[in-house]
């Protein structure tokens, strides 16, 4: 049931499909040049997970050292507005948009995007179903692609 996966949604009648590919490349390059600049020095791998509605979000960035520390710091401004502008970009009106994201970087510029289209992106602090609402209305998905965990949020009046 899922949708999740590299570089989705990819499709035929939204144009050249190369060209979509070069601009979903193009925005998570972005990200992780963005996630590069914002880490200390030292990380052997960074990976970033986002959580995402129109009027919440929650990005964090971890930094895998090579002593095991895996300090953690918010995403800055910069991180932020690529992946915002990386879901606006992937949105598809025949799956919706992502709940959530997950880009790791190796050294020296490796990237590995993971996109969630249908599970419940698990917030540290949940949101309220209104912002489930608002983000279904500005980025419509087809009705059975709402799954049973998102409909009980679209339903609860908070």
């Amino acid at each position: 049931m899922g949708h999740s996966g590299l570089m989705q949604p990819i499709r035929p009648d939204d144009g050249p499909a190369e060209e979509n590919l070069r601009r979903v490349r193009a925005g998570t390059e972005r990200i992780g040049r963005s996630m590069v600049q914002a880490a200390a020095p030292g990380w052997i791998r960074l990976d970033l997970q986002a959580r995402v509605t129109v009027e919440h979000d929650e990005m964090t960035v971890h930094a895998v050292r090579p002593d095991g520390a895996i300090p953690s710091f918010p995403a800055t401004p910069e991180v932020r507005n690529a992946v915002l502008e990386l879901r606006r970009m992937m949105y598809a009106p025949d799956i919706g948009a992502w709940l959530s994201l997950r880009l790791t970087v190796d050294p020296p510029m490796q990237l590995q995007l993971n996109v969630n289209y249908n599970d419940d992106p698990l917030w540290s602090t949940p949101v309220p179903g209104s912002a489930y609402r608002r983000d279904v209305q500005a980025f419509p998905r087809p009705a059975d692609l709402i799954s049973g965990w998102l409909r009980g949020r679209l339903d609860d009046p908070a």
